[in-house]
C-alpha cells in the first residue's frame, strides 16, 4: 500500500513536471548573410557580412511571447526586443505587440525608438499565405524626429516548387511608409523576392535562402536591384 502510494505520488509529480515544461517553449535561429536588409522597411542594414540571431520565449497557453534579436557585424551591433501576443479568429491569425529598437550604432538612424505593431495572416490563396504588417514608430527623444507608420504586404508558399525531391519556398514582399525614421515618404519603398529551402546538417535544421530586393527610394535609398544570400540555423 505504501509502495503504491509512493508510486502514485511520483507519477503525479512527473505529470506536474511535464505540464510545467509545456507552459513555456523556447525557439530561436541564427542567421548569417552576405549583406542584410531590414525585413519590414527594406533599409540596408549592412553592406558587409552580418549575423542575425533571434531568440523567442513563448507562454504556450496564452501565446504571449518575448523576442530578443540582434544584428552583428565586425564593427557594430544592434540589439532589439519585442513583446507580443497571438490571437486567432477563424482562419485568421493576429500578432499584436510592442518593440524597442536601438539602431544608431548600426545604421544612420539616430536615437532609440519604440513601436506598436499588428500583423495579420489569412488563409491560403492559390497556395500562398497572404499577410499584412503595420507598425507605428516613435522616437524616445522627440527632438530627433522620425515618427511614422510603415506597412508591408507579403505572400508566402513554403512548398512553391520541388527540384530533384528538394522542396523550395517562395516569399514575395512589398512595403512603404509615410516618412518613418526621418526618411522621405514613399508609398512603395521596396519589393523583395526570396527563395528558400531546408536541409538537415547533423540533425539540425538549416534554411538556405537567396533574395533579390528592388530598392525604390525613401528609407530603402533607391539603390536599385540588389541580391544577397544567407542561411539560418533553426532550433
Amino acid at each position: 500500500m505504501v509502495s503504491f502510494f509512493s508510486s502514485a505520488v511520483v507519477m503525479a509529480e512527473d505529470e506536474n513536471e511535464k505540464k510545467e515544461e509545456k507552459m513555456v517553449s523556447f525557439s530561436g535561429e541564427v542567421g548569417a548573410f552576405t549583406s542584410y536588409y531590414n525585413k519590414d522597411t527594406g533599409e540596408r542594414v549592412s553592406k558587409e557580412a552580418l549575423l542575425a540571431p533571434v531568440f523567442t520565449l513563448t507562454h504556450n497557453a496564452t501565446e504571449a511571447y518575448i523576442s530578443i534579436y540582434g544584428y552583428f557585424t565586425k564593427d557594430s551591433s544592434e540589439l532589439d526586443v519585442s513583446f507580443g501576443k497571438l490571437f486567432h479568429f477563424g482562419k485568421y491569425e493576429f500578432d499584436l505587440g510592442v518593440s524597442y529598437y536601438n539602431p544608431e550604432s548600426l545604421t544612420e538612424i539616430k536615437g532609440d525608438f519604440v513601436a506598436a505593431y499588428v500583423g495579420v495572416k489569412g488563409p491560403k490563396v492559390w497556395g500562398f499565405v497572404p499577410a499584412v504588417y503595420i507598425e507605428a514608430v516613435s522616437p524616445l527623444d522627440r527632438d530627433l524626429g522620425g515618427s511614422g507608420v510603415l506597412y508591408k504586404i507579403s505572400f508566402q508558399d513554403d512548398d512553391f516548387m520541388e527540384i530533384y525531391g528538394q522542396s523550395f519556398g517562395l516569399l514575395l514582399e512589398g512595403g512603404g511608409n509615410n516618412g518613418v525614421y526621418g526618411s522621405d515618404p514613399i508609398p512603395v519603398s521596396f519589393l523583395r523576392g526570396t527563395i528558400s529551402t531546408k536541409i538537415n546538417v547533423f540533425s539540425q535544421e538549416v534554411r538556405l535562402e537567396g533574395s533579390l530586393q528592388d530598392c525604390l527610394g525613401g528609407i530603402a535609398r533607391a539603390a536599385g536591384i540588389e541580391p544577397y544570400i544567407g542561411l539560418r540555423m533553426v532550433f
